[in-house]
Protein backbone atom coordinates (compact mmCIF):
# COMPACT_ATOMS: atom_id res chain seq x y z
CA UNK A 1 0.00 0.00 0.00
CA UNK A 2 3.03 2.21 0.91
CA UNK A 3 4.59 1.67 -2.37
CA UNK A 4 1.68 1.93 -4.19
CA UNK A 5 0.67 5.50 -3.06
CA UNK A 6 4.57 6.85 -3.80
CA UNK A 7 4.63 5.57 -6.60
CA UNK A 8 3.64 8.55 -9.14
CA UNK A 9 6.42 10.71 -7.53
CA UNK A 10 9.01 7.67 -6.43
CA UNK A 11 7.51 4.41 -8.09
CA UNK A 12 10.78 4.10 -10.68
CA UNK A 13 13.36 4.22 -7.31
CA UNK A 14 11.26 2.23 -5.35
CA UNK A 15 11.30 -0.58 -8.04
CA UNK A 16 14.91 -0.61 -8.31
CA UNK A 17 15.55 -0.61 -4.45
CA UNK A 18 13.02 -3.63 -4.40
CA UNK A 19 14.62 -5.33 -7.09
CA UNK A 20 17.78 -5.35 -4.51
CA UNK A 21 16.03 -7.72 -2.54
CA UNK A 22 14.48 -11.55 -3.00
CA UNK A 23 11.51 -10.57 -0.76
CA UNK A 24 11.17 -6.72 0.37
CA UNK A 25 8.68 -5.30 3.05
CA UNK A 26 7.97 -2.36 4.02
CA UNK A 27 10.66 -2.80 6.90
CA UNK A 28 13.79 -3.24 4.36
CA UNK A 29 12.78 -1.36 1.94
CA UNK A 30 12.87 1.75 4.67
CA UNK A 31 16.32 0.23 5.89
CA UNK A 32 17.85 0.38 2.84
CA UNK A 33 16.70 3.78 2.00
CA UNK A 34 17.61 5.36 4.99
CA UNK A 35 21.14 3.60 4.48
CA UNK A 36 21.30 5.56 1.37
CA UNK A 37 20.28 8.68 2.39
CA UNK A 38 23.08 8.66 5.22
CA UNK A 39 25.84 7.82 2.98
CA UNK A 40 25.74 8.93 -1.09
CA UNK A 41 25.92 12.70 -0.09
CA UNK A 42 25.72 14.57 -3.39
CA UNK A 43 26.14 11.26 -5.56
CA UNK A 44 22.65 9.85 -6.83
CA UNK A 45 21.50 6.13 -6.62
CA UNK A 46 18.33 5.05 -9.04
CA UNK A 47 17.77 8.53 -9.41
CA UNK A 48 17.99 9.98 -6.55
CA UNK A 49 20.59 12.10 -4.26
CA UNK A 50 21.11 11.91 -0.38
CA UNK A 51 18.57 14.15 -0.16
CA UNK A 52 15.99 12.83 -2.43
CA UNK A 53 16.52 9.41 -0.38
CA UNK A 54 15.91 11.43 2.93
CA UNK A 55 12.75 12.92 1.50
CA UNK A 56 11.79 9.28 0.40
CA UNK A 57 12.57 8.11 3.80
CA UNK A 58 9.72 10.65 5.14
CA UNK A 59 7.17 9.93 2.69
CA UNK A 60 7.34 6.55 3.35
CA UNK A 61 6.72 7.10 7.15
CA UNK A 62 3.68 9.34 6.32
CA UNK A 63 2.33 6.61 4.38
CA UNK A 64 2.98 4.12 6.66
CA UNK A 65 1.12 6.51 9.12
CA UNK A 66 -1.65 7.10 7.29
CA UNK A 67 -2.10 3.49 6.53
CA UNK A 68 -2.09 2.65 10.06
CA UNK A 69 -3.57 5.26 11.90
CA UNK A 70 -7.24 3.81 12.57
CA UNK A 71 -9.59 3.75 15.30
CA UNK A 72 -10.37 0.82 17.34
CA UNK A 73 -13.66 0.22 16.13
CA UNK A 74 -16.62 -0.20 18.76
CA UNK A 75 -17.77 -3.14 20.48
CA UNK A 76 -15.59 -6.32 20.71
CA UNK A 77 -12.60 -6.99 18.93
CA UNK A 78 -9.50 -9.48 19.30
CA UNK A 79 -7.84 -6.70 21.18
CA UNK A 80 -10.34 -5.82 23.69
CA UNK A 81 -10.97 -9.43 24.36
CA UNK A 82 -7.19 -9.81 24.74
CA UNK A 83 -7.09 -6.72 26.75
CA UNK A 84 -9.76 -7.92 28.84
CA UNK A 85 -7.94 -11.44 29.76
CA UNK A 86 -4.70 -10.25 30.59
CA UNK A 87 -6.38 -7.17 33.04
CA UNK A 88 -8.85 -10.14 34.38
CA UNK A 89 -6.15 -11.43 36.49
CA UNK A 90 -4.06 -10.09 39.35
CA UNK A 91 -0.08 -10.87 38.83
CA UNK A 92 2.55 -9.68 40.65
CA UNK A 93 4.62 -8.81 37.85
CA UNK A 94 3.53 -6.44 35.05
CA UNK A 95 2.53 -8.28 31.63
CA UNK A 96 4.62 -7.61 28.66
CA UNK A 97 2.97 -7.34 24.79
CA UNK A 98 5.68 -7.24 22.51
CA UNK A 99 4.29 -5.53 18.75
CA UNK A 100 5.84 -3.89 16.19
CA UNK A 101 4.03 -0.89 17.02
CA UNK A 102 2.47 -0.71 13.23
CA UNK A 103 -0.89 -0.38 14.66
CA UNK A 104 -1.68 1.58 17.88
CA UNK A 105 -5.04 -0.93 18.50
CA UNK A 106 -3.62 -2.18 21.44
CA UNK A 107 -3.19 1.21 23.23
CA UNK A 108 -6.93 1.77 22.02
CA UNK A 109 -8.17 -0.90 23.83
CA UNK A 110 -6.14 -0.27 26.76
CA UNK A 111 -6.76 3.54 26.96
CA UNK A 112 -10.71 2.13 26.68
CA UNK A 113 -10.43 -0.50 29.41
CA UNK A 114 -8.89 1.86 31.75
CA UNK A 115 -5.99 -0.29 31.93
CA UNK A 116 -2.33 1.57 32.64
CA UNK A 117 0.25 0.73 29.99
CA UNK A 118 3.83 1.98 29.45
CA UNK A 119 4.62 2.04 25.34
CA UNK A 120 8.94 2.66 26.48
CA UNK A 121 8.11 6.62 25.47
CA UNK A 122 9.39 9.55 27.80
CA UNK A 123 8.02 13.11 27.66
CA UNK A 124 4.45 14.23 27.20
CA UNK A 125 4.79 17.56 24.52
CA UNK A 126 7.44 15.32 22.37
CA UNK A 127 7.58 12.06 23.34
CA UNK A 128 10.94 10.20 22.72
CA UNK A 129 11.89 6.65 22.57
CA UNK A 130 14.03 5.37 26.24
CA UNK A 131 15.12 1.90 25.32
CA UNK A 132 16.89 1.28 28.56
CA UNK A 133 12.94 2.35 29.99
CA UNK A 134 11.72 -1.06 28.33
CA UNK A 135 15.37 -2.90 29.09
CA UNK A 136 14.34 -6.36 31.33
CA UNK A 137 16.59 -7.25 33.71
CA UNK A 138 15.37 -9.64 36.06
CA UNK A 139 18.43 -10.48 38.61
CA UNK A 140 18.75 -9.08 41.89
CA UNK A 141 21.54 -6.34 41.14
CA UNK A 142 19.10 -4.40 38.63
CA UNK A 143 17.33 -1.72 40.53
Amino acid sequence: MVVQALTPAYGKTLDAVRAEFDTPNIETILSRVRSLASVIGKTKVHDLDGEGYKKLSEAVCEQIGAIVNKPLHEGPSPYTEFVTWISGIGREHPVEIFTTNYDLLFEQALERTRVPFFDGFRGASEPFFDPSSVACCRTPKCT
